[in-house]
């Protein structure tokens, strides 16, 4: 009978690959009598008593002093468990590994019932094999369920974002109006005041020019001085109304830029709400998407995880035959 081997620890802190257990657990059957422990159920899942029959193994029958509950493969105790079980005929047609015979002891076993031990282990390693693979596609199922509601989670926050933009956006645009209206206002009141400031200049310019005009009317040199007087009074005239015209014009081309600016920005915010509308609805049917495959992923996990309990059970009802034969 060629040895058993394993791919990875079984045992106390080890691997305990699925199919490596269903092995440790059929070789340690195999010598229950003289490791002092009962028949396992071949289970694939490496718990206490799989590790207590270990320990036991390697201390009553290998005669370690410190015994570590671990199967290494290619270790020493998987060498052991292999050569005490060539001699060894199993006893049933099932999946149990020969748990109806004595382990160590040389006494000869019942003759198999069930067709043999090669056809029953064959049957319960398929068996195993279909409930690896479904164990497998559980997994991949599950990584793609969290994978898909974590797109979910992600499309909600650019959502709430879109929605966040628009209500500022909304806001800003309802505000526009008024808030242009205010600097419209303003320039228009602080062009009275420069136009009355100016007015106030021009008139003083005029009464300065009146003034200047009879102070020299009486004078012998009256006519060319007061030519002169006239003159300057004129040219002050003249700088106060170009100031005057010149405040006039800066405003109104405020004023203009102002009217001119209000449409250009209503239009820039509704072309960027129209945006938003567009991203939330690509948004939304991505979303979708994501939620046809979560609920998709779902589906294929518990399907596979209906076919996991059946094979489960297919398993245990060969194990039990194996042990009642």
């Amino acid at each position: 009978m060629a040895d058993i081997k394993i791919r990875k620890s079984v045992g106390k802190s080890g691997k305990n690959a699925i199919d490596d257990v269903k092995k440790i657990q059929e070789l340690l059957n195999k010598h229950k009598s003289a490791g002092g422990y009962a028949a396992l159920k071949v289970d694939m899942d490496c718990g206490k008593k799989t590790i207590a029959a270990i320990t036991a193994f390697q201390s009553k029958v290998m005669g370690m002093s410190k015994a570590d509950g671990r199967v290494d493969a290619g270790g020493k105790t998987l060498k052991a468990l292999n050569d005490g079980a060539g001699s060894v005929t199993p006893a049933s047609g099932g999946g149990g590994g020969g748990s109806g015979g004595s382990g160590g002891g040389g006494t000869k076993t019942k003759p198999s019932t069930g067709g043999g031990s090669g056809g029953g282990d064959k049957e319960l390693e398929a068996v195993g094999k279909k409930y690896l693979e479904a164990g497998e596609r559980l997994r991949a199922a599950m990584e793609k369920v969290a994978e898909a509601k974590q797109g979910i989670a992600a499309r909600d926050a650019y959502a709430k974002a879109l929605d966040d933009s628009e209500t500022q956006l909304e806001t800003i645009q309802r505000n526009l109006p008024t808030i242009l209206a205010a600097k419209r206002r303003a320039i228009e009141e602080a062009n009275d005041d420069r136009e009355r400031k100016a007015a106030e200049n021009l008139i003083e310019a005029v009464d300065d020019a009146k003034r200047c005009v009879d102070k020299l009317s009486g004078h012998k040199y009256a006519n060319p001085l007061r030519r002169l007087g006239v003159r300057d009074c004129e040219r002050d005239m003249y700088e106060q109304y170009r100031e005057f015209k010149r405040l006039i014009a800066e405003n109104l081309d405020q004023i203009a830029r102002i009217d001119r600016a209000q449409p250009r920005a209503e239009r820039a915010i509704k072309l960027i709400l129209t945006a938003i509308a567009a991203a939330r609805g690509i948004n939304a049917t991505a979303k979708l998407g994501l939620q046809a495959k979560v609920a998709l992923f779902e589906n294929g996990a518990e399907a596979a995880e209906k076919d996991m309990k059946k094979l489960k059970k297919e398993m245990d009802r060969l194990s039990k035959a194996a042990k009642s034969a």
